[in-house]
C-alpha cells in the first residue's frame, strides 16, 4: 500500500473546504446511507457509495442521486463489490475527471460486522462447523480494502464504525492495527466506544468509532461528549469492559475512555414515545377493515405473531381492535366516547380524572411532576376541547390550600427521586435542624414520603448503620452514586419507621392515651391520627384516643393545638411534657397580666 496524502494535496482539499466548498464524501459498505445522510445533514457532500447488495445500492442512490439524469443515476444505483472494484474504475466509473487523489475530501464507512459480531460468530461456526469459523469469514478482512480505498483516494479524514466486538478479533484489535497503520502514513487517529442512547437517539446501539485526520490538520482526536444520561444494562457494561480490557492490553494504546462524571447535568435519554410522537394517528391509515391476509403481507409477519401482536393490543394496551364479518376484515371499534393516543384509549371520564390528578400534583408540588406531563397534559386538553369541556375551568375548580409547606429545590427531589426509583446509593449534605450541623452521609434510599405538606425519604443511613427519615427540603446537596441500594424489606420499613407517630420512627413504642371534650371530639373522631390507633366515644360526648408513638415531639405538638379540649391521661412522662410545654409558654404572657 502506498503512502498517505502528501502535505501540499493535505494543503490544497483543507483550503478548498476553508473557502466555503463542502467536503466530498465517499461511503464505503454503504448500505441504504445511514452514515451519507449524517454527514449531508451536518453540511458535506456524498460523491458516491459502495454498496454489493442490489437493493441497499439502489436505495442509496434514490436517496442521494436522485437528482441526477437517469444514465448518471444507473451508475450510482448499480451495486459495487468492493474486493473487485478499484478505486481508479469507481471514480471513473461514477463520471468524475482527473487525479482520483483530488475527488474525495472524507471516507466513511463499516465494514461488514457479521465476522466481528458474537452474534454472526455464532451463526457462522453453526454452518462451518468449526470452532473458528468466524476467522475464515472473508468478511473480516474488508477492513483492508476500506484500507486500500483510503491509500488511493488520499482523504484528509478518514470515519469508520463496527461492533465493539472489533476490538478482539481472532485476537487481534482491528481498530488498534488500523490506528497504527494509519499513523504510519501521517494521520492522527484515535477510536472509542459510543453508545446511541447517550446522544439522543432511543435505541441501544453500541459501536466502535474511528476517527483520523491528516496531520497537518488536527493534532489529536476529540470525541463529542454525551448529551444525554441514561446507565446501560449489566450486558451492555460487561460487553464494554470486555472490548477496552482489549483496547488496553497494550501500553500504547488510540483507545479514547469518554467521561461520564457529569451526567447529572445532561438531558434525560430519549424515549422511543418521544421520537415517535410526532407520527401519524393508529386510525389515519385504516379506512374499513384489513382482511388478515393483507396484515400479514404488508407486516411481513406470520400467523403466530399477528396472534400474539393482536392479543396484546387488546389485552395489554386496551386498544379496541374487532374483526367485522360484514367488511371480512379487522377494524378499530370506538366505542362511548373514546378518543385515540398512541398506545392510550380513554373515555371522557378518564381523561377528567386525568387531568384533575395532573392538577392536584402540580399545585401539591409545583414544578415537581409538572414539566413530564405536559406533552400528556397538552393532549388531553384536545381531548376535552373535542368534546366540549374547558380544561382550564377545570383546573380552577381544584385547589389545595398548603400549611407549613417548605421550599424544596426542585434538582434535589428529582434526584432523590430517581436514585430510589433505580436502586442507587445517594452522598448527601443534610441540614439537622436540631443542632444546626450539616453531615455528609450516604444514604440507600427506601420509599418517598408525602406528609403535612412536605417530602421525606426513608431510607438506610450507611454513616449510622439504621434507617432513618431525611427531609429532602433539609438536602442541601446530592450526589446519585453507582453503587446500588442496600434493600431494606418493607416488613421492617413498616416496623421499625412507620411503628412511630408522624415521621419519627424506632422501635421503643409506648402508648399515649388522650380524652377530648365532647365539643372537640365532633372534629377529632372524624381524623385519623396513626393507622393503628384505638378510639373510643363516651356516654356523655367525650372521646378517647390512644395512639402509639417512640418520640413525643410531633405528638406534643398535636396535643397543644388542641389547648384545654384535650387532657393526657397517660403515659406519665407525656403527661409530664404537655405540662412543661404550657408552663414555659405561660411564662411569656406573664408580663402582660
Amino acid at each position: 500500500m502506498s503512502q498517505g496524502p502528501e502535505k501540499s494535496l493535505i494543503r490544497k482539499k483543507h483550503k478548498r473546504i476553508l473557502e466555503g466548498a463542502a467536503p466530498r464524501t465517499l461511503d464505503l459498505f454503504a448500505g441504504c446511507g445511514g452514515l451519507t445522510l449524517g454527514f449531508e445533514m451536518a453540511g458535506f457532500h456524498s460523491i458516491g457509495a459502495v454498496e454489493f447488495d442490489k437493493d441497499a445500492s439502489r436505495s442509496h442512490a434514490l436517496n442521494f442521486m436522485s437528482h441526477l439524469n437517469a444514465e448518471k443515476f444507473e451508475r450510482h444505483a448499480h451495486p459495487k463489490d468492493i474486493t473487485s472494484l478499484e478505486p481508479e474504475s469507481l471514480i471513473q466509473l461514477l463520471g468524475y475527471d482527473g487525479p482520483i487523489e483530488d475527488q474525495v475530501d472524507v471516507i466513511v464507512g463499516g465494514p461488514p460486522c457479521q465476522a466481528f459480531a458474537r452474534v454472526g460468530r455464532a451463526k457462522l461456526r453453526e454452518v462451518a462447523a468449526h470452532p473458528e469459523a468466524f476467522l475464515k469469514d472473508p468478511r473480516g478482512n474488508l477492513y483492508l480494502r476500506y484500507l486500500h480505498y483510503v491509500s488511493k483516494l488520499k482523504p484528509i479524514a478518514i470515519v469508520m464504525e463496527n461492533v465493539p466486538d472489533v476490538l478482539n478479533y481472532g485476537g487481534h484489535n482491528i481498530a488498534e492495527e488500523t490506528c497504527e497503520i494509519l499513523e504510519s502514513w501521517n494521520y492522527v487517529c484515535s477510536y472509542t466506544i459510543l453508545n446511541s442512547v447517550h446522544y439522543g437517539v432511543p435505541q441501544l446501539r453500541e459501536r466502535m468509532f474511528l476517527v483520523a485526520v491528516a496531520k497537518p490538520i488536527a493534532e489529536t482526536i476529540r470525541f463529542p461528549a454525551p448529551s444525554h444520561a441514561f446507565e446501560l444494562p449489566k450486558g451492555y457494561q460487561d460487553n464494554r469492559k470486555a472490548a477496552i480490557r482489549k483496547a488496553l492490553a497494550k501500553e500504547s494504546t488510540h483507545y479514547v475512555e469518554l467521561s461520564n462524571s457529569n451526567t447529572r447535568k445532561l438531558k434525560p435519554a430519549i424515549t422511543a414515545h418521544q421520537a415517535l410522537d410526532d407520527l401519524p394517528r393508529l386510525t389515519k391509515h385504516l379506512q374499513g377493515a384489513v382482511p388478515r391476509d393483507e396484515i400479514l403481507s404488508k407486516m411481513e409477519i406470520s400467523l403466530a405473531t399477528f396472534k400474539r401482536d393482536l392479543a396484546k393490543l387488546r389485552d395489554r394496551l386496551n386498544i379496541p381492535v374487532v374483526f367485522d364479518k360484514d367488511l371480512g376484515g379487522y377494524r378499530l371499534e370506538l366505542v362511548d366516547s373514546r378518543k385515540e393516543l398512541p398506545g392510550l384509549w380513554f373515555s371522557q371520564e378518564e381523561v377528567l380524572a386525568l387531568l384533575t390528578i395532573q392538577n392536584m400534583i402540580e399545585q401539591l408540588e409545583p414544578g415537581v411532576l409538572g414539566p413530564k406531563l405536559k406533552p400528556l397534559q397538552s393532549r388531553l386538553n384536545e381531548m376535552l376541547s373535542a368534546q366540549g369541556v374547558d380544561a382550564q375551568v377545570l383546573a380552577q375548580r381544584v385547589k389545595l390550600v398548603h400549611a407549613g409547606k417548605r421550599k424544596l429545590k426542585l434538582k434535589r427531589f428529582e434526584a432523590v427521586t430517581q436514585a430510589t426509583l433505580n436502586r442507587k446509593q445517594i452522598k448527601i449534605q443534610h441540614y439537622n435542624r436540631q443542632n444546626g450541623e450539616t453531615i455528609e452521609r450516604i444514604i440507600s434510599p427506601q420509599q418517598l414520603v408525602h406528609y403535612r405538606d412536605n417530602w421525606y425519604v426513608d431510607a438506610w443511613c450507611h454513616l449510622r448503620n439504621g434507617l432513618r427519615n431525611f427531609s429532602i427540603d433539609a438536602i442541601k446537596e446530592c450526589e446519585i452514586l453507582s453503587t446500588t441500594a442496600k434493600e431494606i424489606s418493607q416488613e421492617k420499613i413498616q416496623a421499625e419507621v412507620a411503628a412511630g407517630y408522624g415521621i419519627f420512627g424506632g422501635q421503643d413504642v409506648q402508648w399515649a392515651k388522650m380524652k377530648f371534650t365532647s365539643s372537640r371530639a365532633r372534629w377529632v373522631s372524624r381524623e385519623e391520627w396513626h393507622p393503628e390507633q384505638k378510639a373510643t366515644l363516651g356516654k356523655d360526648g367525650t372521646y378517647v384516643l390512644e395512639v402509639p408513638f417512640t418520640d413525643d415531639r410531633e405528638l406534643l405538638g398535636d396535643i397543644l393545638r388542641h389547648g384545654p379540649e384535650v387532657e393526657v391521661l397517660e403515659p406519665l412522662r407525656l403527661r409530664e411534657s404537655v405540662q412543661k410545654a404550657i408552663r414555659s409558654a405561660l411564662k411569656k404572657y406573664e408580663s402582660y397580666s
